[in-house]
């Protein structure tokens, strides 16, 4: 996530040519498939969902998950922040959506 501009991916001349984007880190901690990302307003985190029924925050500088969200019984399938950058809304195939 290092480099990481609004704009655009961050790019690096390597295997796959010139301009093409590159892998700045792999973020793991879903036991299963990833449904949902999502930059806050500021792009200091980043949420991810996935089909474990988790939604996971990130901390952009390090690439280490702050906290796990756990209130889902389904795959979580959306995830959005809330302008404010302090709160975010899931949507889930468990028929719920929570506003965190």
């Amino acid at each position: 996530l290092e480099g990481h501009h609004r704009r655009g991916a961050a790019r690096r001349a390597g295997a796959e040519g010139a301009g093409a984007p590159c892998v700045l880190r792999v973020l793991a901690g879903h036991a299963d498939g990833v449904t949902g990302v999502a930059w806050a307003p500021d792009d200091s985190h980043l949420l991810t969902c996935g089909m474990d029924t988790l939604v996971k925050r990130w901390e952009v500088a390090t690439g280490e998950c702050s906290h796990t969200y756990a209130r889902h019984t389904d795959a979580v399938t959306a995830v959005a922040w809330v302008p404010d950058g302090h709160h975010f809304v899931t949507g889930s195939a468990d028929k719920t959506i929570l506003l965190w």
